[in-house]
């Protein structure tokens, strides 16, 4: 049953973070850009950081396999998991103590 905890909570922060891109999309490109950019940086980073420790071959690889987008939806989807479904959850965790006075999952 564990696993399943942490499944549904993976695939409910690949939809929160695809929806929140919508959002920005629509809503806040100005802020959508700007992620842009901090996924560039890192990713731009991540190859150097390769680069500097594994060699020339892995930095290669790297470049070839990784693109910017696949960075920005990681860090998307890491967003949504460690903030947004996390603070989901306590509030669900908030409701249910309130109305039933007792923890949540017990």
């Amino acid at each position: 049953m564990r696993a399943w905890g942490q499944t549904w909570r993976s695939i409910a922060s690949v939809f929160i973070a695809y929806a929140l891109v919508v959002a920005l999309f629509f809503y806040g490109p100005g802020l959508l850009n700007q992620l842009f950019d901090v996924s560039e940086g890192a990713r731009v980073w991540l190859k150097d950081a390769i680069g500097a420790v594994v060699g020339d071959q892995a930095e290669t690889l790297f470049r070839g396999f990784v693109s910017e987008g696949t960075v920005f939806i990681t860090l998307m989807i890491l967003l949504a998991r460690v903030v947004v479904l996390s603070f989901a959850l306590w509030i669900g965790s908030v409701v249910v103590h309130t109305l039933f006075g007792r923890e949540a999952g017990h």
